[in-house]
């Protein structure tokens, strides 16, 4: 049985933004990419105080709850049948079509950005362009069809799937049979190193990548409250999938031998505070800081939230006692190094003396570790 939609409630300060059935089907069909079973609901109230972050309900015979997030592209992603590129196909034209109905100027500054068409040349009335996913041709998909009625523009999207054999170089030889007076092909992908996967010139393409959108995006400023609510979800529903990264600057000559330094701090505290316990390093992916090996304890840090230090037990591995030390909170960075290895030492006493530790013998070692 396909997931039912019972409400969506709001859009930020804009009581319109789903001002008739239509337009929120028509969101749905487009973001969730899969055919849903539509009602209203006696939850929606858009006329009446909507709430200041999007939030969607869903009930699932699978899932059998609500669920909400504050994302709307993560949100419908969750309950998404489709394959992971059609959903981001789908998204991306949503909201596409949202910029150029709400802020025309804006949306076609970034529809002609996206198909690299210099302003003179490009889209210029945005009543008459039709943004249309997955059109058929003779022998394929192309995944975005742009028009009007002088310019075509064929866009390949791709996820992590790659080119197929000969695809772009169809999609070329079919927009060539249009009569469209100007035609474009676009391949936007994760790396430029893509294009290794066509024979086709690069004269007869227009190759983008995701960090080029993600970068526009961050960067798009509409004047409009609820293009920009949009665009911002779609910047982190990117980052969230990984097709866009974010710069590494500076900060990281400093970054890195200041995390070690903490690191250090944090493995002699241990050592004072709990005297004779045997301990191990563990860093990972998502973490770095000091196991102790008699009562399976990890005190560290989280690289998502890097100015908390926890102290946890099970190896910081679903844990049932946790303590934590705010670095902001206490003015760390001010404090001499003698002074930040004593509030450290002191956190570790306190938490240890309160914590209802009791060895677990399930839990083999620190490297089982992989938060």
């Amino acid at each position: 049985m396909p997931n039912k939609l019972i409400a969506i409630t709001a859009i930020p300060k804009d009581p319109c933004f789903f001002e008739d059935q239509n337009r929120l089907k028509r969101a749905c069909d487009l973001l969730v990419a899969a055919p849903l079973n539509f009602s209203v609901g006696p939850l929606i109230s858009l006329h009446q105080n909507p709430p200041d972050m999007l939030q969607c309900f869903w009930s699932s015979s699978k899932h059998n709850q609500v669920m909400t997030s504050n994302n709307i592209f993560s949100t419908l992603f969750t309950y998404c049948t489709a394959s992971e590129e059609n959903y981001l196909t789908d998204a991306f034209a949503y909201f596409l079509r949202e910029l150029l109905e709400r802020t025309p100027n804006s949306g076609l500054t970034f529809l002609n950005h996206l198909c690299e068409f210099v302003e003179e040349h490009g889209f210029s009335d945005h009543k008459s362009i039709t943004i249309s996913t997955q059109v058929t041709v003779e022998q394929g998909r192309p995944d975005l069809e742009i028009k009007d009625v002088e310019r075509i523009v064929y866009i390949e999207i791709k996820h992590d799937a790659s080119l197929s054999p000969g695809q772009l170089e169809y999609y070329y030889d079919q927009l060539q049979k249009s009569d469209h007076p100007q035609k474009r092909l676009v391949l936007l992908t994760r790396s430029k190193a893509s294009q290794q996967e066509t024979a086709l010139n690069p004269s007869k393409y227009y190759h983008i990548c995701w960090y080029d959108v993600h970068y526009w995006l961050t960067n798009l400023n509409t004047g409009n409250t609820i293009c920009q609510y949009l665009a911002s979800n779609l910047v982190e529903f990117l980052e969230e999938k990984h097709m866009a990264l974010n710069k590494v600057t500076w900060e990281y000559i400093q970054g890195v031998p200041a995390l070690v330094n903490l690191g250090g701090i944090i493995e002699e505290a241990t050592i004072i505070a709990l005297p004779g316990t045997k301990t191990r390093r563990s860093a990972g992916w998502n973490w770095r800081g000091i196991c102790t090996l008699d009562n399976n304890c990890f005190i560290g840090i989280r690289y998502d939230k890097p100015l908390i230090v926890v102290f946890e037990n099970n190896f910081g591995t679903g844990a049932t006692y946790a303590r934590t030390l705010s670095l902001e909170d206490t003015h760390f960075f001010a404090l001499t190094q003698g002074e930040q290895f004593e509030i450290i030492t002191k956190f570790i006493i306190e938490a240890r003396k309160y914590a209802p530790i009791i060895n677990n013998p399930s839990v083999s070692s620190p490297q089982s570790n992989t938060e």
